[in-house]
């Protein structure tokens, strides 16, 4: 009787552990991102700062300083899908470890009313059978709330790359038209 629930415990605490690496990980992950990005940002500001103190027309450098920008709106676009992606991976392994909790949980409940249907006297079968029917809605609903989270995360992942690519593509576009219309 101890013996499972031991093993119950022990895999609850393993599960536990397993998420923590794991939301370590995605901490250390976001950390190398803010190190890169300001490392980039230091760079960028630094080439800025000596074409502008190398010009010998200020006028001529505020176009320059403008190009400039560009690899740098790259870079943020870049660094806000691998954010994206840090995110959604960590909720994701989350709600791996959410489910997992809510299935055994789920498969306590169904034991326990089992046992107590087999041992209650003729009669109250109707209130049993009401109750493993609302417990396997309440599954039901959870896996669909899932997928559809599922779903939203895909969607939002491919917009924001959609958006990110419409704006380069609209930058360059941009960036091409104007030395043109400008003969």
């Amino acid at each position: 009787m101890i013996q499972p629930i031991v093993e119950v415990q022990m895999a609850s605490v393993d599960a536990l552990f397993n998420l923590a690496v794991t939301m370590v990980n995605a901490a250390e992950r976001l950390t190398q991102l803010a190190f890169v990005v300001a490392r980039s940002m230091l760079a960028q500001a630094e080439n800025t700062a000596l074409g502008v103190l190398r010009s010998s027309e200020p006028g001529r450098s505020i176009p320059a300083q403008a190009r400039a920008t560009e690899p740098t709106q790259d870079t943020a676009a870049s660094n806000m899908l691998q954010l994206f992606d840090i995110a959604s991976s960590a909720q994701a392994e989350f709600n791996r470890y959410a489910q997992t909790q809510v299935d055994a949980c789920k498969g306590q409940v169904q034991t326990f009313v089992d046992q107590i249907a087999k041992n209650v006297p003729a009669g109250p079968e109707a209130t049993f059978s009401a109750r493993k029917s609302a417990v396997e809605t309440t599954r039901s609903l959870n896996e669909t709330m899932q997928k559809s989270y599922e779903q939203a995360v895909e969607v939002a992942r491919s917009d924001l790359a959609a958006v990110s690519s419409t704006e380069k593509t609209t930058r360059h576009a941009t960036g091409q038209a104007s030395p043109a219309a400008r003969q």
